[in-house]
């Protein structure tokens, strides 16, 4: 990329301030860290905030081998190598090209274009790596892309965590039509070909974003009908590929167009490097532009190669305030060194900061994102303070704070700053913008994961408001030890936000238990009264008490008199033994505590009732027999099922009937054939899972 130094006529300051003329907020660029090609240089993945507050990129050049570098950065500044490429040749991958991902494990996933493999004629340097991190710099390679028409190679442009919790990418070349891929690759380095693009849409470029309604969505540099690239969606598992605009270099995109960005009207958001309407660059200046789910395009901002610059690299980021900020990596025609600009919805451009090349950095090329604080923090590719000619430099992270500051995208809320150990307090979380389903992949953690906190773990399973545009959700939690706790919740991967709790020591007494039973054993269909007491040394114990069956919530109750209650039905239920717990929320003065019992469930005695009408027959007339089924054990509700069978003086069985709803069975039994005489009439209840077999007094049915 061409570089157009200009003599600077003053010295620079750390800290700089551009004021917009026509706005009241401002905003304030300041660099935190310095590369200077021993930790790295030519920055160009962007950063991330992960679970312990601290900045994590992955830098393409530097290092001890000049293979790149991870680096983590804290909120002050302190730039630390967590590891160094082994360089051209090395098994780890070099040349870091994308932007490091949260992974659901709180661990750092990243790509290396280059490396890992064997160098081919078309790997000339290795096809590729997919690496993990931690925070604490243990580093593992989990796939090496190979020149074998499946995996592709050249990967680029970072990965997109999804909502089956796997990360998905896209490598550039290779693949079964030697146009690149799009790949899935899980924590654990499960990897698989998800896509394989043709010569009708080849050379993707850039990680694709799940969108709202579950697809994945993405751009590629090249291909498509006018050789430009195309705008696609696909299912995460490869089904229903759309190409569903075609790229023309000029009116649509250009060539090399950013990661996509979904906004809160379910659209997609992006820049390219050209196109555009502006002659002074000559294939345009690039542009800022808008593609509906269904393809249709417009330009939202052709840079003009004049104070605002040209060449956008990188994706727009929508920060809290709901604009879209990004960078503009090339040089203005007008002055050094690359800039910043924000556009909001109703596209109003504005450039919000120029690089100077100094102190501040120059050329960002890096995705912008927004911190815990609010602050948008980034990276330039060259500038800083390491500089080995008047002009160059390995680039800078910097800062770009708003003045009044914009909230924070991530926020987590505890319903009380400081509880006593022992004592459940909620916490309650809200996203900011959202709006696609990547963004929305939220996963907690607990710093140091301190134990004594209480469980915060795993994934959070929101909920989105279309009216408030916010992610919501909240959890209970209950630490049990006293100190100071601070609770994380990453989402898209990208994004972080903080809450600290204090737990002091708790001053509650401890409380007992108990839980008993009524009947116990019990039969089906019978209610069991389930009683818990609750003691305690003092006061008498107040709140409520959770009955549960494993993980299966029964019912809460209120205490009263420091004893609560609950019948439970046992219909439906198979005769067993049944774990039930009983757990005491505790109150101002007595700690949590649960007790336990098990309930026996028996199957339920029977009583079978006959009745005949009419009891004396001529032949040929019938005789209407109907037996009642009942559970005959005290209160029991409920009906048995199964079959009846009508027997003749005890041991002629005459025919088995199928109960009915209402535990009825009745036939009409014809007299004919059967001789005078008086028969004894029974009816016996087979039985079934619940209920007990039971057989019916005799009823004496006479035929004349």
């Amino acid at each position: 990329m061409p570089r157009n130094f200009r003599a600077l006529s003053v010295l620079f300051a750390s800290s700089f301030t551009f004021i917009l003329s026509s706005h009241a907020q401002t905003y304030t660029e300041t660099p935190i860290a310095q590369f200077n090609d021993g930790n790295g240089s030519q920055p160009r993945g962007g950063l991330v905030q992960a679970s312990d507050g601290n900045f994590y990129a992955a830098i393409a050049q530097g290092g001890s081998a000049d293979g790149g570098t991870i680096v983590k950065v804290t909120p002050s500044g302190t730039l630390t190598v967590l590891y160094n490429s082994t360089g051209d040749g090395g098994t780890d991958g070099f040349n870091y090209t994308g932007p490091l991902t949260l992974g659901p494990d709180g661990a750092l996933y990243g790509i290396a274009s280059q490396g890992g493999s064997p160098a081919d004629q078309y790997c000339y340097a290795g096809c590729g790596t997919v690496f993990k991190i931690t925070t604490n710099g243990k580093f593992s390679v989990i796939h090496v892309f190979l020149d074998n028409g499946t995996d592709g190679y050249g990967p680029n442009g970072g990965l997109a965590l999804a909502s089956d919790g796997n990360l998905y990418g896209t490598a550039s070349n290779g693949g079964k039509y030697s146009a690149g891929t799009i790949f899935q690759i899980t924590t654990a380095g499960g990897y698989s070909t998800v896509y394989n693009f043709t010569a009708a849409g080849d050379l993707p470029g850039n990680a694709p974003v799940q969108g709202s309604d579950g697809y994945l969505y993405g751009t590629s540099n090249g291909g498509g009908s006018n050789t430009a690239g195309v705008f696609y969606k696909v299912a995460l598992n490869g089904s229903g590929f759309t190409d569903l605009l075609n790229l023309d270099g000029v009116t649509y995109i250009g060539a090399t167009a950013t990661a996509l960005a979904e906004g809160s009207d379910d659209n997609f958001y992006g820049a390219s490097i050209n196109g555009g309407d502006s002659t002074v660059c000559g294939g345009g200046c690039g542009q800022i532009f808008k593609i509906t789910p269904a393809g249709k395009y417009s330009t939202l901002y052709s840079f003009t190669g004049g104070a605002d610059g040209n060449e956008p690299f990188t994706a727009p980021v929508i920060a809290s305030d709901g604009n879209f900020y990004g960078d503009v990596n090339a040089d203005n025609f007008y002055a050094c060194c690359g800039s910043l600009w924000k556009l909001t919805y109703g596209g109003e451009f504005s450039t919000i900061y120029t690089f100077t090349g100094g102190s501040d950095g120059a050329y960002p090329a890096s995705s912008l994102m927004q911190a815990n604080t609010g602050a948008i923090f980034g990276l330039t590719q060259e500038g800083g303070d390491y500089q080995t000619s008047p002009y160059g430099g390995d680039g800078v992270v910097f800062k770009l704070a708003a003045s009044p500051a914009l909230a924070a995208p991530v926020q987590l809320t505890f319903s009380s700053a400081s509880v006593a150990a022992g004592t459940a307090v909620t916490l309650d979380w809200k996203v900011l913008n959202a709006f696609s389903t990547t963004a929305q992949q939220c996963y907690a953690f607990v710093q140091n994961a301190a134990a004594g906190a209480g469980t915060w773990t795993g994934k959070q399973s929101g909920s989105y408001s279309a009216s408030t545009k916010l992610l919501t959700g909240s959890a209970s939690i209950t630490p049990t030890a006293n100190g100071s706790y601070t609770y994380a919740l990453t989402c898209g991967g990208v994004e972080t936000g903080f809450a600290t709790l204090t737990v002091t020591a708790s001053t509650k007494k401890s409380s007992t238990t108990a839980l008993t039973a009524t009947p116990n054993p019990a039969s089906v269909g019978q209610s069991v009264t389930l009683k818990a007491t609750i003691t305690g040394s003092g006061a008498t114990p107040t709140g409520t008490v959770t009955f549960s069956y494993g993980s299966d919530v029964l019912h809460t109750a209120t205490l009263s008199g420091a004893a609560a209650s609950f019948a439970a039905s046992t219909n439906g239920l198979p005769p067993g033994t049944y774990a039930i717990t009983a757990k005491y929320s505790g109150d101002t003065n007595y700690n949590t505590s649960s007790g336990s019992n098990s309930v026996k469930l028996e199957e339920s005695p029977t009583t079978t009732t006959l009745t005949a009408s009419p009891t004396s027959v001529t032949p040929p007339a019938s005789v209407t027999l109907t037996a009642t089924v009942k559970r005959s054990a005290s209160g029991a509700s409920g009906t048995p099922t199964g079959s009846v069978t009508f027997y003749a003086n005890g041991s002629d069985a005459l025919v088995t009937v199928k109960l009915n709803s209402s535990g009825v069975a009745a036939i009409n039994a014809s007299s004919s054939g059967y001789p005078a005489g008086k028969y004894a009439i029974t009816a016996k209840y087979l039985g079934d899972s619940s209920d007990v077999a039971s057989t019916s007094a005799a009823v004496d049915v006479t035929v004349k």
